[in-house]
């Protein structure tokens, strides 16, 4: 894909938060406070910005055995 200044493919969307890109897909469809991605095509590119603004709201959540 040609990059875009400022926008993401989704592969590399998931690797900067550090999730699965299932996680990915299913906190844009059932969190409405999270970044939508634009349609370009078949594309869907991420803002940068509003994904790093939202990881920054919610912080990444500690599994239980890394807590102890």
């Amino acid at each position: 894909m040609e990059q875009i200044n400022g926008w993401i493919t989704s592969g590399e969307a998931c690797e900067r938060l550090e999730i699965a890109w299932r996680t990915l897909y299913h906190l844009h469809r059932q969190s409405p406070d999270f970044p939508k991605p634009k349609k370009i095509g078949r594309t869907l590119p991420w803002e940068e910005k509003a994904l790093d603004a939202s990881r920054d709201e919610h912080p990444k959540r500690q599994r239980i055995e890394d807590v102890h």
